[in-house]
């Protein structure tokens, strides 16, 4: 089976960044490759929170995506959708883009 199958799932992983500078551990959400969007919860509200992805074939999960680091609004302010996709380009699990 070739290491370059295309993937049938991505998890995104997600946590907020410490203010202490000690590493939170990694949320996990699987979404299937088909799927376009998901949600991640939970939050926490006016927070910077780094988000990967990782492709996933028959082989196992590729390596992560360059992170994206995004702050959340204060509590009560609007919903602010944040977009990302991830296309499996010529070479599979470890060509995603953002």
């Amino acid at each position: 089976m070739s290491r370059h199958e295309r993937p049938f799932r991505y998890v995104v992983q997600y946590r907020p960044v410490a203010s202490d500078e000690s590493p939170k551990s990694w949320h996990n959400v699987s979404v299937n490759a088909g799927q376009l969007t998901t949600q991640l919860e939970p939050l926490s509200p006016a927070t910077p929170h780094q988000i990967r992805v990782l492709a996933v074939n028959e082989v196992g999960a590729g390596p992560p995506s360059e992170e994206v680091l995004a702050r959340t609004l204060q509590e009560g302010g609007p919903p602010v959708p944040l977009s990302m996709s991830a296309d499996c380009f010529q070479r599979c699990p470890d060509s995603i883009r953002r």
